[in-house]
């Protein structure tokens, strides 16, 4: 997910939390060390990628119709498409970092006008080679990416634009070829996170199954101290230090019943999954999600 991560309603709670994290402070990701959706830098996938349907699937259970498949398939509109670019082009947007700012006001219009402007191109060119299916989704976005490009104007909170982003997420997971994990969020832990996968694009999709109108994040995440390798030692940092301990490497958001995803280029090494949603909706508790149970790792090889 790589909007501006702000909704009203339930949504609101907690992604105000995740967007704090990953946009006030915290020290960018460098295209050497690792690239994904929503706030880490871009990834060059091969036009090879597509070719290879037997892509390890990890899935605790089958997603829901709307989360995304763990099926490589070929577009209704494939003879107007051009796949492996569309993927290529679809790591590349979501490989852009996150704008600065804080959770108390949007970031400043100029780190938005960057953002925009390094997005764009991408945008354009997975709609131009991805077909009509993919085209659906990812029109709804160019208005926004084009206002923040132009004038650095923040993407709205809009129930539209986490659709759109949620429906090209799936496309690409049941598309492009790639690594998939599937995760199903509950009350409160997560389901489906293998304990290692191999470096390269993967797709992980997220499917909140909460039973108590919980809404659900996978924050992914890598320590920037390399001592820090278990969820106790990361809970264990305080929270007012707590992002600037972190890359912050992308965030699938899932409201109750629903579904989301990350696209990230996995490098080697450590990483966490983490729910920063306070329990209950309290944004003043400071008791969140990851406090009981939906804190995860994974190694990369």
């Amino acid at each position: 997910m790589t909007l501006h991560l702000r909704r009203t309603g339930v949504a609101a709670i907690g992604l105000t939390v995740a967007a704090g994290l990953l946009m006030a402070g915290c020290s960018k990701t460098s295209a050497a060390d690792t690239t994904g959706t929503s706030s880490v830098t871009s990834s060059d996938l091969s036009a090879s990628a597509h070719s290879h349907p037997s892509t390890p699937n990890h899935s605790a259970e089958s997603r829901s119709k709307e989360s995304p498949t763990s099926e490589t398939s070929t577009p209704s509109d494939a003879k107007d498409a051009d796949i492996a670019a569309a993927c290529k082009a679809l790591m590349s947007f979501d490989a852009v970092q996150s704008p600065g700012g804080g959770p108390g006001g949007p970031p400043p219009a100029e780190d938005v006008k960057k953002w925009g402007s390094a997005r764009l191109p991408a945008l354009e060119e997975a709609i131009t080679k991805g077909g009509d299916a993919l085209g659906a989704y990812l029109k709804p976005l160019l208005p926004v990416i084009k206002a923040a490009a132009s004038d650095g104007t923040t993407p709205p909170e809009s129930d539209e634009l986490l659709v759109s982003a949620a429906g090209y997420e799936s496309w690409a997971h049941k598309n492009c070829g790639y690594q998939n994990v599937d995760v199903t969020a509950v009350d409160y832990a997560y389901q489906g996170i293998p304990a290692t996968l191999k470096a390269g694009a993967t797709s992980l999709g997220l499917t909140n199954k909460t039973e108590k109108g919980e809404f659900h994040l996978a924050l992914l995440a890598r320590a920037k101290d390399a001592t820090i390798t278990t969820v106790d030692q990361l809970l264990a940092v305080p929270m007012p230090e707590f992002g600037s301990k972190l890359d912050m490497l992308g965030a699938a958001p899932a409201a109750p019943g629903g579904a989301g995803g990350i696209l990230v280029d996995l490098k080697p090494g450590r990483y966490f999954v983490l729910c920063p949603i306070p329990v209950g909706g309290d944004e003043t508790s400071g008791d969140m999600h990851m406090m009981h149970g939906m804190a995860a790792t994974f190694e990369v090889s």
